[in-house]
């Protein structure tokens, strides 16, 4: 059988580690997807939406949220603990990533799309 969705957790800050960077390059086959610096934060349309209409939250929303958020790092620690390490040059500590790479043969194209590889 073959797969119909495929889905990836990336962890964001592991981008500012090297290893981690072609790791993941080598899982899709692309090279230099990182090179590119992102902004992160909203640009000027959403700051200027937001001092228009501030955002009014209730206690309950920052409740649930800080469930959520308790949740979130708990997926986090969870996916980042399975790394494992090995000794680099010196006192440094490595991390091998060993994502594998991806097998297009295991994936069906959605319509109007093209598995590559």
């Amino acid at each position: 059988d073959r797969l119909l969705r495929y889905d990836m957790i990336l962890v964001y800050d592991k981008f500012k580690d090297p290893n981690y960077v072609r790791a993941v390059e080598r899982f899709f086959g692309v090279e230099g997807f990182n090179n590119k610096t992102i902004d992160m934060y909203c640009g000027w349309e959403s700051r200027m939406a937001n001092e228009r209409v501030p955002l009014k939250v209730k206690f309950q929303h920052v409740l649930e949220l800080t469930h959520l958020n308790e949740m979130d790092n708990r997926l986090y620690r969870d996916l980042t603990s399975c790394w494992t390490t090995k000794e680099g040059g010196g006192n440094e500590e490595e991390v091998e990533y060993l994502f594998p790479k991806v097998d297009v043969s295991r994936f069906v194209a959605q319509r109007n799309r093209t598995v590559i590889g």
